[in-house]
């Protein structure tokens, strides 16, 4: 709520609340997948890295290939 009173009324600094925006919206839905994943952060102690940055990984191409075919026009949104 503090947030958007001074989105609203402090105008100095307008610009920076879309990136404090873009990074709060990613770090919610950072929290929402580990949580409905049910990883904590001894489950990635006992696992390891590896598996995590696989997993980013794959997310990486799968969203950089759909954005190529969607730029493609091979599939459309």
């Amino acid at each position: 709520m503090l947030a958007a009173v001074a989105n609203t009324h402090v105008h100095a600094l307008g610009p920076a609340f879309p990136l404090l925006y873009r990074l709060g919206g990613i770090g919610l839905t950072v929290t929402l997948f580990l949580i409905g994943a049910g990883i904590s952060r001894s489950t990635l102690k006992a696992v390891g890295a590896r598996p995590l940055v696989q997993g980013i990984v794959l997310w990486a191409i799968v969203a950089l290939g759909t954005v190529l075919l969607v730029r493609a026009a091979v599939i459309g949104i």
